[in-house]
């Protein structure tokens, strides 16, 4: 009785340790919904997978108006990070989205821009979320 008693014991101690001891758990994945921010009933779905040291961004986009004005003719996706910062990562072609980046991010906006290779969001924000 003593022996299964003390096995139990270090089963039990076993869980806590390992239980106490996980670090923070880093996604590898993940899933977006971006809503429309000017009631235009835009939206877009965004998939993005970690793999050999950059996130892969996949998706598609309903409804954004084509072109959005004459002189903004392009849709400019950007990554935003926890501090806030966003970065360009891709233009959205035909309502798909097809793009890489390499620094972490926590969610993603669509905006208009006049060229595919603004530096800046503009602040003609689409979608976002």
């Amino acid at each position: 009785m003593a022996m299964k008693k003390g096995i139990l014991v270090s089963i039990l101690a076993g869980i806590l340790w390992l239980g106490l001891s996980v670090s923070e758990v880093v996604a590898s994945e993940g899933v977006f919904k971006l809503d429309s921010v000017n009631d235009s009933g835009a939206s877009c779905y965004a998939l993005s997978v970690f793999g050999s040291g950059r996130y892969k961004v996949y998706g598609t986009c309903r409804e954004l108006m084509t072109p959005y004005s004459a002189e903004l003719n392009r849709y400019v996706l950007w990554a935003i990070n926890d501090e806030g910062e966003s970065v360009r990562i891709g233009e959205v072609k035909y309502g798909k989205i097809e793009a890489s980046v390499s620094k972490k991010f926590v969610s993603l906006m669509v905006t208009a821009e006049e060229k595919s290779t603004a530096r800046k969001p503009s602040e003609f924000v689409v979608v976002k979320g």
